[in-house]
């Protein structure tokens, strides 16, 4: 059953991470009081939701954080949008005001409702391939990074992925 994680490749992020803690599923189930089913799901189906993976990071001692940023190019490979420290998803309401996005012209992108998108802002969550989604719609990038977390506040960078 664990090469349903090597298959993985919008949770593949996820898959390294465990890799480098030396981390199983049952050790994370264990850690996160969920089953290895549960797991298992998620890397079969490719996809949880932001409050899962963010609770998940939190079960191995680390801070999961997810950003937009622009692509790279030629003439300044270091532009980065600015980082916001509230809620789960609020670099995604940053991204659509720096694009000059609305909610409306992303749902309609998406192929969604205006109301599913203020859904995501009310609740603070959605799926993770949602984030990907937004990032190809906007022409950003989306950048995951654990960090290791004392006391529920990040001090070390541990793993960036892009």
């Amino acid at each position: 059953m664990e090469d349903v994680l090597s298959k993985a490749r919008n949770l593949s992020f996820l898959a390294d991470f465990l890799k480098r803690m030396d981390l199983s599923v049952p050790e994370v189930a264990d850690l996160m009081g969920t089953s290895r089913q549960r797991l298992y799901h998620w890397f079969r189906k490719d996809d949880a939701r932001v409050s899962v993976l963010c609770a998940l990071a939190e079960s191995c001692g680390c801070r999961l954080s997810f950003d937009l940023v622009r692509k790279r190019t030629d003439t300044n490979p270091n532009v980065v949008r600015r980082k916001t420290t509230g809620q789960r998803i609020d670099f995604v309401w940053e991204a659509l005001q720096d694009s000059q996005m609305t909610i409306q012209a992303l749902a309609d992108s998406l192929q969604i409702s205006a109301s599913a998108v203020k859904h995501w802002k009310k609740v603070d969550d959605c799926m993770y391939s949602t984030l990907l989604k937004i990032a190809d719609t906007t022409g950003l990038e989306l950048k995951t990074s654990f960090k290791y977390s004392r006391r529920g506040r990040p001090v070390k960078n541990l793993f960036e992925y892009e």
